[in-house]
């Protein structure tokens, strides 16, 4: 079987499909449900909107590629071929113009880095000492110059573009009495902090301390780690879809949000988008809130049970991943 792989520029293009126009070239009988949303009778209530489906019936949804397969039961490669066969100069209603969201675009071209400290000292006493983050593992982050310490003494996660130029910073204070985190003015989140692997599986969290918690787990078990890791920076998803769009060997989504709402529903929406054309799986860090606070009782775990071997587990307590 032929391998085919797609520019950006063409995975731009057929994104860009208006999929309410397609269905109706398609010969489906689409009406409007509500202003902005549409509808295929018929079909156990499949909505659409230009730029995305959901399907309830099937629980399932996502983009132009994504109902391209659903509908015509084509595999993914196909229905891309599909979609760029439409002549969208001779049919412009085909294309779909986000304009909402091009106006809330932030200009990125000023950003820079928050100006460095000359120590590092108050940055690894919070990762390490605080929470409880493998100290090799903070000290390569720091030589690979994706973390560094600003003149205010946070922790500052670097993201960077497929040509290495630093597009986004996460802040996290130091201060345990005074919480502090953002991002950087002007920070895009499509390059948000990310560790690059060499399998075709990509984990996602919502905070780089989170997606180090996980990797220091993987390191206290003996378990080496090659797969991709990524930081949302919350929960938007534009840091997942510009990493598979530059990774076009991703096959898996491990979700390892938060255990709340917003981390379950951060789930959904991924399932929702990509369960068509990628394995998704979700790894939650339960009974706790996220994984860094598992790795905190783990670490206090460990400690009792080297003072005493017949101490007793943490009721709940879970094994690392």
């Amino acid at each position: 079987m032929p391998y085919y792989r797609f520019t950006e520029e063409q995975l731009e293009q057929v994104n860009h499909i208006n999929i309410i126009a397609y269905a109706k070239s398609q010969g489906y009988p689409v009406e409007e449900y509500s202003k902005g949303y549409f509808r295929i009778p018929g079909f156990g209530g499949l909505l659409l909107e230009p730029d995305k489906w959901y399907w309830e019936a099937e629980h399932r949804g996502g983009g132009p590629i994504q109902f391209v397969m659903a509908m015509k039961h084509l595999p993914w490669v196909e229905a891309v071929k599909e979609l760029l066969n439409i002549d969208l100069e001779s049919n412009t209603d085909f294309l779909y113009h986000p304009t909402e969201r091009k106006s809330k675009t932030v200009d990125k071209s000023n950003f820079r880095l928050p100006p460095k400290n000359t120590t590092y000292k108050h940055i690894f006493a919070y990762l390490v000492n605080a929470r409880k983050l493998d100290a090799e593992l903070v000290q390569d982050l720091v030589k690979n110059h994706k973390l560094y310490e600003d003149k205010n003494e946070n922790c500052v996660f670097v993201g960077y573009d497929k040509n290495g130029i630093e597009r986004f910073a996460s802040l996290r204070g130091t201060k345990t009495q005074r919480p502090f985190k953002g991002d950087a003015a002007g920070s895009d989140k499509r390059y948000a902090f990310s560790i690059e692997g060499t399998t075709d599986a990509l984990y996602i969290f919502e905070s780089p301390i989170d997606l180090i918690s996980y990797l220091t787990l993987l390191k206290q078990s003996g378990i080496k780690y090659s797969d991709h890791y990524i930081s949302l920076s919350g929960i938007s998803t534009a840091a997942l879809e510009q990493y598979i769009v530059e990774h076009p060997d991703i096959r898996k989504l491990i979700v390892c949000t938060d255990n709340d709402s917003a981390g379950e529903d951060a789930f959904i929406q991924i399932y929702k988008a990509y369960g068509l054309t990628y394995e998704v799986k979700r790894q939650s860090p339960k009974p706790y809130k996220d994984f860094n606070e598992l790795l905190v009782k783990k670490v206090f775990q460990d400690f009792l049970n080297s003072r005493s071997k017949d101490a007793p587990q943490v009721p709940g307590k879970e094994e690392p991943p």
